[in-house]
């Protein structure tokens, strides 16, 4: 098996760091609302997406709410790169 995809990564982090079931991780879960995720979950979550994708996010990319939001502030930042 091959790398994982920029999808399969960030949810992979996200079942870790924000600690939810995978089934629950949908592209238009809301991080707080739906997934119940602390302040300080959600630093830990930018901070692991960012470490494992060499990147920075920007100031508008980190407003994203929505797990779908995530995965294209993701692809928006590799881009970048």
């Amino acid at each position: 098996m091959g790398e994982p995809t920029t999808r399969e990564a960030v949810l992979h982090i996200a079942e870790e760091v924000l600690e939810v079931e995978a089934a629950r991780l949908t592209d238009g879960a809301h991080l707080t609302g739906d997934l119940g995720a602390t302040s300080l979950q959600l630093l830990d979550f930018v901070v692991a997406v960012e470490r494992h994708f060499r990147v920075r996010f920007t100031a508008e990319e980190l407003k994203a709410e929505r797990l779908g939001q995530v995965m294209q502030a993701v692809e928006a930042a590799v881009a970048r790169r």
